[in-house]
C-alpha cells in the first residue's frame, strides 16, 4: 500500500494531477539541469519520486534520506534502483563523510527544523568545496499562518541573509502557480518578457520590470535557491505547463454518462409506449382508487 499523505508530504500516488503535486514536481525537473553526472543527496527526500527524477534526468548517483521509516519504506518500494537508494537518517546529523557529494537538494525540510544552523553546516560538511544547495522553503509573506509541522518560516530577506552566512554566492528564485507552474527570478523580469514561453495563443508574456517583480516576489508561496562558495551555474527558470490528461479523460467520462442517460430515456420511453405498461398503469390506477381490492 501508498505511504498515506499526511498534506506536507506528496506522495504521486496519492496526489498525482493535483496542484501539490504540480508544485512538487516542479522543484525537482528545477533541480534537474544541474545534475548530470553528479552525485547527489536528497535531503528529506519523502516517498522517493524526487531521486528518481534526478537519476532520470542524468545524475550519477542519488542518495535519499529522510527521518520517516514509512517514507523510507515506500522509497525503497517503489523508486529504488541500482543508483537510487535510500535511507533512514536525521537531517542534522547527516551520515557521511566530508565533501562526500557534489549536489545536495532539500524542498520543504528547513522550515521543519529546530536547528537551522546545524542543518546548513551539515549541508557544507558533505558537500565538496565547490558543490551546489539547491534549496526551496514557502514564502512566509504569503505562506498561510498556522502549519503546524513548520518551526520557523522565512521572508526572501531572512533565507537571504541565513544562507549567505554559510555559502558566498546565493541566488534566489520565486515559485508560484500564475498561468503554470513558475520559477523566476528578478532578472527575467526585468528583460520585460518570458522569452520561451509558449501558450496556446499566447507567445509571450509582456511584464512591468520591477514593480511586476516585486508584486510577483511578494505573492509567491515558495522560495527557491541556489547556493555555492563557486560561481554558480548558469540557471534555466523554469515553466512548467503540465498535462496530466485529467480534463480529456473528464470530458470522456461526461460524453460516456450523457450517452447512457441518453439511451435511458429512449428505453424509458419505449416502455411507456407499451401496451403492456399501459395495462399496468391502468390496474394501478384502479387499484389507488379502490384500496379494497387490495383485500380481495
Amino acid at each position: 500500500m501508498a505511504l498515506k499523505p499526511t498534506g506536507e508530504r506528496m506522495v504521486p500516488q496519492y496526489d498525482s494531477g493535483q496542484l501539490i503535486y504540480f508544485e512538487h514536481i516542479g522543484r525537482y525537473l528545477f533541480a534537474s539541469q544541474f545534475v548530470k553526472a553528479k552525485k547527489i543527496l536528497d535531503v528529506a527526500c519523502g516517498s522517493g519520486y524526487g531521486a528518481s527524477i534526478l537519476l532520470h534526468k542524468g545524475a550519477k548517483e542519488v542518495v535519499g534520506i529522510d527521518r520517516s521509516r514509512a517514507a523510507i519504506k515506500h522509497a525503497k518500494k517503489y523508486y529504488q534502483e541500482s543508483k537510487a537508494t535510500f535511507l533512514r537518517a536525521d537531517a542534522l546529523f547527516l551520515p557521511f563523510d566530508n565533501e562526500s557529494f557534489d549536489i545536495v537538494t532539500t524542498f520543504e525540510t528547513i522550515e521543519h527544523l529546530s536547528s537551522q544552523e546545524k542543518f546548513l553546516k551539515e549541508i557544507k560538511r558533505i558537500l565538496k568545496k565547490d558543490g551546489l544547495l539547491v534549496l526551496s522553503t514557502p514564502n512566509t509573506l504569503v505562506y498561510r499562518k498556522g502549519n503546524p509541522f513548520h518551526k520557523k518560516e522565512f521572508s526572501p530577506g531572512e533565507l537571504a541573509k541565513l544562507l549567505s552566512k554559510h555559502f558566498l554566492k546565493v541566488n534566489m528564485f520565486y515559485q508560484n502557480s500564475f498561468f503554470a507552474n513558475t520559477i523566476f527570478s528578478k532578472a527575467t523580469l526585468e528583460k520585460g518578457s518570458f522569452e520561451t514561453l509558449k501558450i496556446k495563443g499566447v507567445r509571450e508574456i509582456n511584464v512591468k520590470n520591477l514593480k511586476l517583480f516585486n508584486h510577483l516576489s511578494k505573492k509567491s508561496l515558495y522560495l527557491n535557491v541556489v547556493a555555492s562558495d563557486k560561481p554558480l551555474p548558469k540557471v534555466r527558470e523554469l515553466v512548467a505547463l503540465f498535462n496530466p490528461g485529467l480534463p480529456d479523460r473528464a470530458s470522456e467520462q461526461i460524453g460516456n454518462l450523457s450517452r447512457n442517460l441518453k439511451e435511458k430515456k429512449q428505453q424509458l420511453r419505449e416502455i411507456r409506449s407499451s401496451r403492456g405498461w399501459k395495462i399496468i398503469s391502468l390496474l394501478h390506477n384502479i387499484r389507488i382508487k379502490l384500496p379494497f381490492i387490495n383485500n380481495l
